[in-house]
């Protein structure tokens, strides 16, 4: 900017900034919210619900991790599987891939079972 630097020092904040909030759109009542149809992709599906957690687990270990598991070594990181990101089933088909491609059919084939992850896990 050369000599006309100092007019920087002329430039401030306005003492209120306008808002605009006329594009939020406010929640439906419980019954209104009860008849929407969620339209999804082919690729989208809803999320698995669980089951609620027991007071005491006995189940076998599908996999047992070493230290400094990433989320990206959970579940892979490309731009290949970023379309399943939606798509929890499909996902689940990949995960620990990389270390162990057997992992995902073992654990369906076990139902329940508990993964140990080392430190600085996911």
């Amino acid at each position: 900017m050369g000599d006309k630097v100092s007019e920087l020092g002329l430039i401030h904040d306005p003492e209120k900034l306008p808002v605009d909030d006329s594009m939020i759109i406010p929640p439906l009542s419980d019954e209104e919210a009860e008849k929407v149809e969620i339209v999804r992709g082919p690729n989208i599906q809803p999320l698995p619900v669980p089951q609620p957690p027991e007071q005491h687990l006995l189940v076998p270990v599908s996999l047992k991790t070493v230290d400094n598991i990433t989320t990206d070594d959970i579940t892979p990181a490309s731009a290949e599987f970023s379309s399943m990101r939606s798509n929890i089933p499909l996902m689940s088909k990949y995960c620990y891939h990389r270390y162990d491609p057997e992992f995902a059919e073992r654990a369906r084939n076990m139902g329940q079972s508990i993964i140990i992850g080392g430190e600085n896990y996911g």
